[in-house]
């Protein structure tokens, strides 16, 4: 078996950072080496320890997940992030993906369904939760015409 995915948890909610901490933990295949409640505060982790994914709040108090999506992606262009958001709205998809997110998901999955789509991310895959497909294509056809 191969080294674990260091990862880095950034929501402002601390019942779902530990959640997703136990969870990926007890997956043997990730390494949580911080949990934090705001962008700001994610920034300044990820420099100091460079995790290989990242899973990031869209909505969050302070420096918002977008902000800080550019930051980080800016800052650490070899760490993967993954946006992990209740957001179905298609501005924030698309403003998340153009902002340089590796894979876009809704908090609403199944912990397997979670714990493959981040594996295959931190592998080097996009993922996109498959609900969003439909307004992916829209805003992608909105921007031709």
């Amino acid at each position: 078996m191969s080294a674990p995915f260091s990862l880095l948890l950034i929501d402002d909610h601390p019942l779902l950072r530990r959640g997703l901490a136990e969870l990926f933990e007890s997956s043997g295949e990730f390494r949580v080496v911080g949990s934090v409640s705001g962008g700001a505060a994610g920034i300044e982790l990820a420099r100091r320890v460079e995790p290989q994914m990242i899973l990031l709040d869209l909505h969050m108090p302070g420096l918002d997940g977008l902000d800080t999506l550019h930051m980080l992606k800016l800052d650490l262009p070899a760490s993967r992030v993954m946006v992990l958001t209740a957001s179905a709205a298609r501005d924030d998809l698309l403003a998340a993906l153009r902002a340089g997110a590796d894979g876009y998901l809704l908090k609403d999955r199944e912990p397997e369904e979670l714990l493959d789509a981040v594996r295959a991310c931190a592998s080097g895959q996009a993922r996109l939760d498959p609900a969003l497909s439909a307004l992916l294509a829209g805003g992608m056809r909105d921007d031709v015409s």
